[in-house]
C-alpha cells in the first residue's frame, strides 16, 4: 500500500492481531499458575463419561461461585484419601463442610468435600481425545511453533 494512505499495512495488521491474541490470552487464559483463571488439564479415568472420557483436554475458568451442577476441577483437599489428587466431577450440593461432588458415571458422592479454596475452576472448554495436546509442551515443538510465528511475521511484510 502507498505510503501516507493512512490505510494499516499488512504486516502492521498480523503484528497487531498477534498482539491482541496474546494479550486475549494473557486476560482470560493464563493459566493459575501465572496469576490468571484457567487450569488446563487432560481427564484421566472413566468416572465423568459420557461428559468426559480419558484423554479428552479440558479447561477449566476460576470463578466468583459455585453451584449445584456445576462441572468442577479441584485438588482433593489436605489431610484427606488422594490428597492433592486433580478430580473433574460435578458439584451435587453445598454443605456447611464443602461441595459435595460426584462423578457423572459413579453411583455414590464422592468421599472428599471441597470448598471454594479447593476448586481451580468450573469447566469452561473440553475437546475430545486432546491427549495428542501434550507434544505442545515438549521445547522443541515450543521452539518451532515460535519460530513459525516469527517468520510468519517476517515474510507477511512484502518489499519494504
Amino acid at each position: 500500500m502507498p505510503n501516507g494512505s493512512g490505510l494499516v499495512s499488512r504486516r502492521s495488521l498480523l503484528i497487531i492481531v498477534q498482539v491482541g491474541v496474546v494479550l486475549l490470552w494473557f486476560i482470560f487464559l493464563r493459566p493459575l499458575k501465572l496469576g490468571g483463571p484457567a487450569s488446563y488439564i487432560i481427564v484421566a479415568g472413566s468416572s465423568m463419561e459420557p461428559t468426559l472420557v480419558g484423554g479428552d483436554f479440558a479447561i477449566a475458568l476460576r470463578q466468583n461461585t459455585y453451584g449445584a451442577g456445576d462441572l468442577v476441577a479441584f485438588r482433593v483437599p489436605a489431610g484427606e484419601a488422594g490428597e492433592g489428587s486433580l478430580v473433574i466431577h460435578r458439584i451435587i450440593r453445598n454443605e456447611a463442610k464443602g461441595f459435595v461432588t460426584q462423578g457423572d458415571n459413579a453411583s455414590a458422592p464422592d468421599p472428599w468435600n471441597p470448598t471454594a479454596d479447593d476448586i481451580l475452576g468450573r469447566l469452561w472448554f473440553s475437546l475430545p481425545g486432546g491427549r495428542s495436546l501434550l507434544f505442545l509442551r515438549q521445547p522443541l515443538v515450543l521452539g518451532a511453533i515460535s519460530g513459525i510465528w516469527r517468520a510468519a511475521l517476517e515474510l507477511s511484510g512484502g518489499k519494504k
